[in-house]
């Protein structure tokens, strides 16, 4: 469920980057016929997958997303990615919102048996100019209810700071898994990708 693109701009956008084509260079047709071939080759690919279902409701509410949910529940849908926490139906200051949508989400987790991403895109400013650095789901107010009925919580993020990055290193973009309740798991894994590859830092237990 896409919450900010309709479904033909969501499969263009993922064809694009499997091209390796940047949205600025595509905004400004700077790319080469290849790259072009590539990218709807993989759009035509995407569009005829019967697996894949790429919604965007009508109403960013709650309610809305859990009636889609049983919607393609009834398809045989088990698998749902929400994009993103920042668009549904909330206000921040408010922990009833919050509790609202972590609740929903849970008992359609555990009625159905299903397994939903939701993916929250978290910034914060820092100066009086607007810039913003990444910060993790936890910077936001109230979210603890969020991860505290999440079965997994995962962070993606990049090293901003200019100075500790080189040619070799500004590639990376690090994966921290802080919180993992599956049965049999018991180790927090920090593994870092660079472009297509990934490789484990550093394993350590949770206790």
């Amino acid at each position: 469920m896409s919450l900010e693109l309709p479904e033909y701009d969501m499969k263009l956008r993922i064809a694009r980057k499997m091209a390796w084509i940047k949205k600025y260079d595509f905004q400004t047709w700077n790319y080469n016929e290849t790259q072009k071939q590539i990218m709807e080759t993989n759009f035509r690919e995407i569009d005829n997958l019967t697996d894949l279902y790429i919604v965007k409701p009508k109403t960013n509410e709650i309610s809305e997303i859990e009636n889609i949910i049983r919607q393609y529940y009834d398809k045989w849908c088990r698998l749902f990615i929400i994009d993103n926490l920042d668009k549904i139906g909330w206000n921040e200051i408010d922990n009833i919102r919050y509790q609202q949508i972590s609740s929903t989400l849970q008992d359609l987790k555990n009625e159905n048996n299903i397994c939903i991403f939701l993916i929250h895109h978290a910034k914060k400013p820092w100066s009086k100019d607007r810039q913003y650095e990444p910060a993790g789901i936890s910077w936001s107010r109230w979210s603890q209810k969020i991860i505290d009925n999440a079965t997994q919580s995962i962070e993606i993020w990049r090293d901003l700071d200019p100075e500790q990055l080189d040619e070799k290193h500004k590639a990376k973009v690090y994966l921290y898994q802080y919180k993992d309740t599956m049965e049999g798991n018991n180790n927090v894994i920090d593994i870092y990708f660079n472009k297509w590859n990934y490789e484990e830092e550093y394993e350590k237990p949770i206790f």
